[in-house]
């Protein structure tokens, strides 16, 4: 698995752990995280300064990008945390996991401040650009938008399959990959299906977005085989 940081340094990492940091300008490995007591399931970057790491130990790490050193441990979780996500203010973040809530948290002082039980496992959680929103996924496909103001649901919808990678394209769109070789785009208002990027011969593993232009994103997938692509999509303005 794979994720990157605004400034391109990306981190990988496997089964067993640690991940590894890699900074992409200099091509170069830049440190190596230890720390945790599990496989690390997600990760989410604040800028190019810091990121929260997530999992099966039950645990959530607060990390200083330049140092790869741990500066909190937050505990919270009663199992696996399967998803993490950093809100675009840096102030807090969510968590989500097996043990069926989803967890708000201060990155200020560290704790959680918030729990709301769901009533099916699930496995990701993301921020929209603004922060106005973020989308949850469960085990089986279903999606919920949420709006961050007032804390309700706005729109759900059902992804055919097990979702392997989510990530918001711009504010009104959500890009899924399962196991297959193709990206879904869905309208976060409405739940439709507005697109479809081929992305692979086979299973897309894992993706990220970069959006360096107000109505063009870039969609960077992987496959099962370790192929990477670099796809164009459009922001959806609905």
């Amino acid at each position: 698995m794979c994720t990157c940081s605004p400034d391109l340094a990306t981190t990988q990492w496997q089964n067993p752990p640690p991940p590894r940091v890699y900074d992409t300008v200099l091509l170069r490995e830049a440190g190596t995280l230890t720390g945790h007591d599990g496989t690390i399931n997600d990760i989410s970057f604040y800028k190019d300064t810091h990121f929260v790491s997530c999992a099966d130990d039950a645990t959530l790490r607060i990390w200083a990008l330049e140092e790869c050193e741990i500066l909190k441990a937050m505990p919270g979780h009663s199992g696996p945390v399967t998803g993490v996500a950093v809100h675009p203010s840096g102030r807090l973040a969510l968590s989500t996991g097996h043990d069926r809530t989803l967890r708000t948290w201060d990155l200020m002082k560290g704790k959680s401040v918030h729990v709301l039980k769901r009533k099916a496992g699930t496995t990701f959680v993301r921020w929209s650009p603004s922060g106005d929103s973020f989308a949850v996924a469960d085990l089986y496909g279903g999606v919920a938008v949420f709006s961050t103001q007032t804390g309700k649901e706005v729109c759900r919808f059902k992804f055919e399959g097990r979702i392997t990678a989510m990530q918001f394209v711009g504010e009104k769109a959500i890009a899924i990959a399962g196991h297959q070789p193709t990206v879904r785009i869905f309208c976060t208002s409405t739940g439709a299906c507005t697109g479809m990027i081929q992305a692979h011969a086979e299973r897309v593993r894992d993706m990220a977005v970069v959006q360096p232009f107000d109505d063009l994103s870039l969609v960077v997938t992987v496959d099962s085989t370790g192929n990477v692509k670099v796809s164009t999509q459009r922001r959806c303005k609905g």
